[in-house]
């Protein structure tokens, strides 16, 4: 167990061992940050060799309010440093190692936290509404085998934020379930972020994986000339054609978390 207000920063090199290899039995359970009140546990690797080393064995993380394997961009007083490009913090092999990581509360796992070899099988499970997993994970996807558990919703960003009227130009966000306030009075498109590049993880800069995440757009002031649009790369409903809403209408687009919008709510004036 490891937890509390703490950061831990692995700075073994090759050759040395993960400092903890210790895993056996297939029953290891690893539990990573506690309570809300407790403050963030931040791990970061930032050398080659992994902080856990699994071999060929399945194990059990249960990780709360902790920051994974997200670059530390706050320097440390001892010693003044920076990880600004982490590298996998577990290691394991292996067709029957399975590693289960069950993410809960405002966690934030960052990229290639895990290196996968031989078919390894890795199950990202967002146990809470706010937890986040970077969408670079191909460390794992190299060589290993990746999965998702239920994605849970969030509270949506409201855009534009009242008392702010609704709007006539086209609004950027980089947040997943979002609600965006339309005037389609006038004619415009809203443009949809890009599902593999529009959306991060707080203010860093690491890509957010929004696979079954929400965005809904609505026309609230009785206009007829709202249109939305994917991004460059994306498409909505499998194709890159603009979507027209109705007025005092709405859409509601999930992400499939590679390039394609999936809508499966439409509402219509009069409906």
């Amino acid at each position: 167990m490891i937890g509390g207000q703490i950061t831990i920063v692995n700075l073994a090199e090759s050759p040395a061992p993960s400092p903890v290899s210790d895993f056996s039995n297939n029953r290891d359970h690893v539990q990573i940050g506690l309570r809300d009140d407790c403050g963030n546990t931040q791990l970061a690797n930032k050398f080659d060799v992994p902080l856990f080393n699994l071999g060929t064995n399945s194990a059990l993380f249960f990780i709360q309010n902790c920051l994974f394997g997200m670059p530390l961009t706050r320097p440390l007083v001892m010693p003044p440093f920076e990880v600004t490009d982490p590298q996998p913090l577990i290691r394991h092999t292996g067709q029957k190692s399975q590693l289960i990581l069950n993410l809960l509360g405002q966690n934030q796992t960052g990229p290639n936290v895990v290196l996968s070899e031989d078919h390894a099988l890795v199950l990202f499970g967002a146990l809470s509404n706010a937890a986040q997993v970077a969408v670079e994970q191909t460390k794992i996807t190299d060589h290993g085998r990746l999965s998702f558990g239920p994605q849970g919703r969030i509270q949506r960003l409201l855009v534009p934020l009242p008392p702010a009227p609704p709007a006539t130009e086209s609004q950027a966000f980089n947040t997943p379930n979002a609600l965006v306030r339309c005037n389609g009075t006038s004619h415009f498109t809203q443009d949809l972020p890009g599902i593999r590049t529009g959306f991060f993880i707080g203010t860093t800069n690491v890509a957010l994986y929004t696979g079954g995440q929400e965005v809904v757009v609505a026309e609230v002031a009785g206009g007829a000339h709202l249109k939305v649009r994917p991004t460059s790369g994306d498409t909505i409903d499998g194709s890159t054609n603009p979507v027209q809403i109705q007025k005092h209408g709405s859409r509601t687009f999930v992400s499939d978390g590679v390039s394609n919008w999936i809508t499966i709510s439409e509402v219509r004036h009069g409906d």
